[in-house]
């Protein structure tokens, strides 16, 4: 179910989170807290709530979309598939938010267009690191032509 926040719709930049374990959740909403950067943090539980809020949202997209691949409804896959094959959607950069690091579902993501693959890192400190580097990406300019080396840019293993 969606977090109370977002019963407005969004009027200033803002990402979204789409997971559905809600302490995975509350601990990137304290990590991305703390590194914020003037966005603001919308999160969803499920792949359904995910593609409803986005066309209910039309006005204002989010700056990116970190996206787990195991959730109830409609999966992961399923999202990317969906958001990247929707003319109105298939530009907003999404992160693939996993605690996999199949190589299988690393070149799944690849084939359907994710922008970067993250494996959930087992540190506050290091979720922080991430989030960070992330929101200052450029992902008009940097992933024009991305090579496939820069796609997973955390692994634990």
């Amino acid at each position: 179910m969606l977090n109370n926040k977002l019963m407005e719709p969004p009027h200033t930049p803002y990402i979204i989170l789409a997971e559905d374990d809600m302490d995975d959740c509350l601990i990137f909403e304290e990590a991305f807290n703390e590194v914020n950067m003037n966005l603001r943090l919308v999160i969803v539980n499920n792949g359904v709530e995910l593609i409803n809020f986005l066309s209910e949202n039309a006005l204002i997209l989010p700056q990116l979309v970190f996206l787990d691949l195991n959730m109830s409804l409609k999966n992961g896959f399923e999202c990317l598939h969906e958001l990247k094959s929707t003319e109105r959607l298939k530009d907003i950069p999404v992160i693939i938010y996993s605690t996999s690091d199949s190589a299988d579902n690393r070149e799944k993501c690849w084939q359907l267009k994710a922008h970067l693959y993250i494996t959930k890192p087992s540190s506050f400190t290091q979720l922080k690191k991430i989030i960070s580097r992330i929101l200052i990406i450029d992902f008009v300019k940097q992933l024009v032509e991305k090579p496939k080396e820069k796609f997973l840019i955390f692994s634990e293993s």
